[in-house]
């Protein structure tokens, strides 16, 4: 069921006493003020049946099996793979999926698992990544790896998935774009540099970080 409630209090009483086993998630709050907005529920008798908005199901089915095709992908050098990366790109995967992007670029690739992650969540969306692919021994990579590009082709080879090896700072436009996720140079002004790059053309902007990545 996607409909539109008005009057907050009064729609979590109605859910409460009518759908108390449904999966229910709420969109953002109506743009003009008023105490309403848009809706979805999911009746848990036809869970396999359908869509499923990945974040709010009620067993998390969607994270769970995204996170099954993710943990196999990750490379020798990332393993054990840390505990907090689960809710890292699994969060990722979900406000991806809200989004719902159709033309994506992503600048700072390393081994391809955000791009993993946005696109598990958007499988019929293109995606442009760029890798600056500079030597940790000579640059500060932010954990970067020279060369782990190659790495992240392989994984997103089953996407429509394009990486161009370049310095995002050399760069005067991005292709036109609804999603640029910012993940490159972690300095305050490395990072500056990359939002006023993507704002040319992106509608929406998702940073990573900046300085240290903890």
């Amino acid at each position: 069921i996607i409909g539109e409630y008005h009057g907050s209090a009064r729609f979590r009483a109605l859910i409460a006493e009518r759908f108390s086993t449904w999966a229910c998630h709420v969109g953002p709050p109506d743009p003009y003020g008023n105490d309403g907005g848009a809706f979805w529920l999911f009746n848990p008798r036809f869970a396999g049946d359908g869509p499923r908005w990945p974040s709010t199901t009620r067993n998390g089915s969607a994270r769970g099996e995204f996170w099954s095709r993710f943990a196999p992908i990750v490379h020798p050098i990332d393993q054990p793979v840390p505990e907090n990366w689960q809710q890292y790109y699994g969060t990722l995967f979900d406000l991806a999926a809200e989004l719902r992007p159709r033309r994506i670029c992503e600048i700072g690739v390393r081994a391809g698992y955000s791009a993993f992650a946005i696109l598990s969540a958007n499988p019929s969306a293109s995606m442009l990544g760029i890798e600056a692919d500079l030597d940790e021994a000579t640059h500060n990579t932010h954990g970067g790896r020279q060369g782990l590009f190659r790495h992240a082709e392989k994984i997103l080879s089953q996407f429509n998935y394009e990486l161009l090896i370049a310095d995002s700072h050399a760069l005067a436009r991005l292709p036109r774009c609804d999603l640029a996720y910012i993940d490159g140079d972690h300095t305050l002004e490395g990072c500056l540099l990359d939002l006023h790059l993507a704002e040319q053309s992106a509608e929406t902007i998702l940073v990573d970080d900046y300085d240290s990545i903890p």
